[in-house]
């Protein structure tokens, strides 16, 4: 049968539109031990220090005030100490004869069973606490040699007890007295302790300056300014053997006109001078030179051939070709044969000749392709001929004979 408590729970949480497991779920405490206090079924809870425990969280969690229920449902569910919701010892001296496992145990007992009394597992503590499980499980064992050492120890000793709402001051002066009782066990007895010099260390400032990490920077600075020295050293030595390139005119070297030169160069014919004005390309400064026309008494034919501008020019004598090339302005050139000098050339404007000491001038125009034969009765241009090839086309012609077969 319900009682007043057990009715005032129950209320609470149906006021609150909550499920069992919604509350549970909440507060950690298994669903089946709410149902046993909203039913006042004391017998299914754990033990009493637990139902007392369960009981003031979930009035906690429900807003509903033990004491406004009755002075009897207050002495039968809660502690007599409000301070504390677990009946623990608060001596923290140790009895006479106990041991630092003992003592070990007993911090570890209270941590378990404050934890059991809330609801939570090891997992849950690992979470909220971010203390390891293992580290835990040896709190809770009495295990203290297992922590990382004294100092990690007590934090986590603190962090737990904080986070179970236990006083961590007790518990931590508890955890002093075993390890002082566990250092009484270790020291054999009638030996004293001889204290030892310390050794001298090195002052301050200089282990802040000799740390891992003003160490590694420093490396990591020096090393990366090698890096640098010696890639701009490398830069260096290969742009040196990097021979230069010339670079291209610009646009308006190459639209505006260039400077010419005038070159009159005296051409004498056996003592006798003719001068001849021509434009040439820049070659430095203005000249004159003077060309003497070989003359050649035993050869039929002599031509003479004096460059105005760049061009080529092929030159066959007597069925013998002496001259194939470019030849270049202000430069003259002689042939002689005795039947006939064929000579062509793909700028006619750049080419003055004389044939037999006789000014024939330019054969053409700038760019004209020109093709001419010397010969002893004089000089003509070959006319291309054409060569027409008939063409005969076969018509086949079909007869067809009837043949009549009586």
């Amino acid at each position: 049968m319900t009682g007043q408590v057990g009715r005032s729970l129950s209320d609470a949480r149906e006021a609150k539109g909550l499920r069992l497991e919604e509350a549970a779920e909440a507060i950690h405490i298994r669903k089946k031990y709410l149902e046993a206090l909203e039913l006042e079924d004391w017998d299914a809870l754990p033990s009493v220090v637990q139902a007392r425990g369960f009981l003031r969280s979930y009035a906690a969690y429900l807003d509903v005030d033990l004491d406004a229920i009755g002075d009897r449902v207050v002495l039968e569910v809660t502690p007599p100490d409000d301070e504390s919701l677990v009946d623990v010892p608060t001596k923290t001296d140790h009895d006479e004869g106990e041991s630092a496992t003992d003592i070990f145990t007993q911090v570890g007992q209270r941590f378990r069973e404050r934890r059991e009394l809330l609801g939570f597992s090891l997992e849950d503590i690992e979470r909220q606490t971010h203390i390891r499980l293992h580290y835990l499980q040896a709190i809770e064992t009495g295990k203290i040699d297992s922590l990382p050492s004294v100092v990690q120890g007590r934090g986590m000793l603190s962090n737990y007890a904080e986070f179970l709402d236990l006083p961590a001051d007790q518990i931590l002066l508890q955890f002093a007295e075993g390890l002082q009782t566990q250092l009484s066990e270790r020291t054999p007895s009638g030996i004293g302790i001889r204290r030892r010099r310390a050794p001298k260390r090195p002052p301050s400032w200089l282990k802040n300056f000799l740390s891992f990490d003003i160490l590694f920077i420093g490396a990591l600075v020096i090393g990366l300014a090698t890096f640098v020295i010696w890639s701009w050293a490398r830069f260096m030595a290969v742009r040196a053997d990097i021979e230069p390139t010339p670079s291209a005119p610009s646009i308006a070297d190459i639209l505006l006109p260039s400077p010419t030169h005038t070159i009159t160069p005296t051409i004498l014919f056996n003592g006798a001078a003719t001068s001849i004005n021509f434009t040439a390309e820049p070659a430095g400064d203005d000249v004159t030179p003077e060309v003497t026309v070989p003359v050649s008494e035993q050869a039929m034919i002599q031509i003479y051939v004096v460059v105005r501008q760049r061009a080529w020019m092929k030159v066959i004598a007597d069925d013998v070709e002496v001259f194939d090339g470019r030849v270049v302005p202000g430069s003259a050139h002689s042939f002689s044969a005795d039947q006939r000098i064929e000579l062509k050339t793909g700028n006619a404007a750049a080419l003055q000749i004389f044939y037999n000491q006789e000014d024939l001038g330019p054969l053409g125009i700038f760019g004209e392709v020109a093709e001419v034969v010397f010969s002893a009765e004089g000089f003509q241009t070959p006319t291309p001929t054409v060569t027409i090839t008939p063409t005969v086309t076969i018509t086949p012609t079909v007869t067809l004979t009837a043949t009549a077969t009586p």
